[in-house]
């Protein structure tokens, strides 16, 4: 681990030791510049917490699915297009920010963490949800704004945990099933629609 510690210090900036490192719960690398993340991420297996935001990633290693301890997993401003099909085994976690990242596609390899609490796809080119998206029964704030959604599945009506929604500012969105929109009425919180509380949509989507 010795050697490890070497490569994640050179990486992070971090002048961590290598108790340091086998022991740390919480990184936090918010806008370092950095362009790659190494394979031995993999090994920090007491993280829970792991914040990349504001970064230059193009990709993550497939080791990021080492972390299983992970509950949050901040990505965003990245940019990153694809992510490793090992996240699904991050079955612990319960915050996921893709936000303004390139992403064209749902990453469906989440759709078997249902710890997963908060998720956001918002400003990514992402071009349509799954019907599945209901097997993320846990979920309380999904967020697409600003993608490229043409529509909604109505399988999200299945999501009874859900307070936040947030499908504005899609350009390619001009309709939503009538049950959608009655759903957004009663999501927790008392969201009216076009409120600013639980449920944001474009005027066109539910009229």
């Amino acid at each position: 681990m010795e050697q490890d510690a070497v490569i994640l210090n050179n990486w992070s900036g971090l002048t961590y030791n290598v108790e340091q490192w086998c022991t740390a719960t919480t990184l936090d690398l918010n806008g370092q510049g950095l362009t790659y993340v190494p394979a031995d991420i993999g090994k920090l297996s007491q993280l829970e917490g792991l914040n990349l935001r504001s970064n230059n990633l193009t990709m993550l290693p497939d080791e990021i699915g080492n972390l299983t301890n992970l509950k949050t997993l901040i990505l965003t401003q990245n940019n990153l297009s694809s992510v490793p099909v090992s996240l699904a085994k991050l079955k612990k976690l319960e915050l996921l920010r893709f936000t303004s990242n390139n992403l064209t596609a749902f990453p469906t390899q989440i759709l078997d963490l249902s710890n997963l609490i908060i998720v956001s796809f918002a400003n990514n080119p992402i071009g349509s949800v799954p019907d599945e998206i209901s097997h993320l029964t846990n979920l309380e704030v999904l967020n697409f704004r600003d993608t490229q959604i043409s529509s909604v599945p109505l399988s999200v009506t299945m999501l009874s945990h859900l307070k936040t929604f947030l499908i504005n500012f899609n350009p390619d969105l001009v309709f939503v099933d009538p049950a959608i929109c009655a759903f957004g009425d009663q999501l927790d919180g008392g969201g009216t629609l076009g409120s600013s509380i639980t449920f944001l949509h474009d005027d066109q989507v539910c009229p």
